[in-house]
């Protein structure tokens, strides 16, 4: 049995969640039971997300709750043992700033060997326009290069940033791409790329008898404007749902609508197909479930805190209950 453990400073967090799918693995004892749950995801759902100090607007230390909190793939696991009276265990993969490819390197990393034991895949869904550098374990994004990301999350430090991704060499790729985004052409291939992984782990999980559950919770592109790069601007929401209706992926959900039971958020209407993430949820209903909505700490992290993690928990649970 051997699962990769990457020795690259930046995945070494994840030890542990590697030697715990590996243990899982080897488990003679319980070979044959299906107690384990895989977690897919960027900083929503990593598990050893911490909040950027350099976003902190006040003065002083962040209170000690900050970040103190359950995942929501661990608030999943806490309903599913209540109502099933055993122990699961979660082998939470979700890494900051990473991408749908990502997620799907993880997930062949650990189904060859744990394939037998995986009750859930959970997979907290994330931007489309990121993807890992070819030769350096490094996530890349275009929404980086943005009009405003620099003064928005990292004032002052816009030129340190410029040079890493520029030592990187993908300053000019990020700027092609974001070039191309107001073609829909381009935007409809590079959604059926990435749906096309996510229905491959769908398909893989249904042959083995486990249970699917994707949400985005993030927007499929979230970058805004990129003008001052030479750029466009980023595909709105509103534009993604009209795409929606044309691609693969959706087509093969229209003739076989049993599939919508492993997509959170995603609905068949007359009217159209129609896919809320959780942000545009957060933003339509106006909760406040984010860190930056402590009134006591300010700050302009996005990202769901205690709450938010409860709430992305519920109905990702809510959904999959509705359509067991």
């Amino acid at each position: 049995m051997t699962i990769e453990i990457s020795k690259e400073p930046e995945d070494k967090r994840y030890v542990g969640e590697y030697r715990l799918a590996r243990q899982l693995s080897n488990d003679k004892k319980d070979k044959n039971l299906k107690n384990v749950i895989v977690a897919l995801g960027d900083s929503f759902t990593d598990p050893t997300f911490k909040v950027d100090l350099s976003w902190i607007k006040s003065e002083g230390p962040p209170p000690p709750h900050i970040c103190n909190w359950k995942m929501w793939p661990e608030v999943f696991k806490d309903l599913l043992e209540e109502r099933d009276n055993h122990e699961y265990h979660v082998v939470n993969l979700g890494r900051s700033g990473s991408g749908i490819d990502y997620a799907f390197e993880c997930f062949t990393k650990v189904w060859p060997y744990l394939k037998h034991r995986i009750k859930f895949v959970l997979w907290g869904g994330t931007d489309f326009n990121r993807f890992e550098h070819h030769s350096i374990p490094y996530s890349v994004s275009p929404d980086t290069r943005r009009d405003d990301f620099f003064d928005l999350v990292a004032p002052g430090h816009g030129e340190e940033f410029y040079r890493q991704f520029d030592e990187l060499g993908v300053i000019q790729y990020m700027d092609i791409i974001n070039r191309k985004l107001h073609e829909e052409g381009a935007v409809k291939r590079i959604m059926t790329k990435k749906l096309r992984l996510i229905t491959f782990v769908e398909d893989l999980c249904t042959s083995n008898s486990t249970e699917f559950l994707y949400y985005p919770l993030i927007e499929p592109f979230g970058g805004g404007s990129f003008y001052k790069t030479g750029g466009m601007s980023s595909p709105t929401l509103k534009t993604i749902q009209k795409y929606l209706q044309d691609i693969p992926f959706t087509l093969n959900i229209k003739n076989n609508k049993k599939r919508l039971k492993h997509y959170v958020n995603l609905y068949m209407k007359f009217s159209g197909v129609f896919w809320t993430s959780w942000s545009s949820k957060i933003i339509i209903e106006g909760q406040k479930l984010r860190i930056c909505d402590d009134k006591e700490w300010k700050n302009t992290d996005g990202h769901p805190d205690k709450h938010g993690q409860i709430d992305i928990a519920n109905q990702v649970w809510n959904h999959y209950i509705t359509h067991d």
